[in-house]
């Protein structure tokens, strides 16, 4: 997957007339990484991808995706390479985009009892939308009906941010 990221990210660099050094500055990352990326020598953050989809103005998907399927393609969620992996066994994956100026991205995580993930601010104008499907607690098998179970593990429920 990296040789396609490599790819993805040299390209749309290039199509956008941007300089290695202009991209990383965009982007808030060092051109040594940048440059590392590029040669497919170094396994790129999601926070680094993150960066440089938003520095480019295009999704997240875009810079992972192997190849450009028009047909709509079903996959079971298990069977898609997480974008991040805690160090508690949570990850996130990238389920779907849309190929816009405005991306929506549907992503699934899951997070072990105290993992979090610390994101970089989205650019002005985006918002989040997240939402949890019912379910029972990692900590005590209770079903759980309140944003936070007695234990702290998460339950139903959808926030905006």
């Amino acid at each position: 997957m990296i040789e396609s990221v490599a790819r993805a990210v040299r390209s749309a660099r290039r199509s956008r007339g941007l300089s290695l050094d202009q991209l990383a500055a965009r982007a808030g990352v060092s051109k040594g990484a940048l440059v590392a990326l590029e040669r497919a020598t170094a396994n790129p953050t999601l926070g680094t991808l993150v960066r440089l989809a938003d520095a480019l103005g295009i999704s997240v998907s875009a810079l992972v995706e192997r190849t450009r399927e028009r047909a709509v393609r079903v996959a079971d969620a298990a069977a898609i390479e997480p974008l991040w992996n805690g160090p508690r066994g949570g990850w996130a994956r990238l389920l779907l985009t849309t190929a816009t100026a405005a991306p929506v991205e549907f992503w699934r995580w899951q997070l072990a009892a105290g993992e979090r993930y610390e994101s970089h601010p989205h650019p002005p104008g985006a918002s989040r939308v997240t939402a949890w499907p019912a379910t029972r607690c990692g900590r005590c098998s209770r079903p759980m009906t309140s944003p936070r179970c007695t234990t702290g593990a998460w339950t139903a429920g959808a926030a905006r941010s």
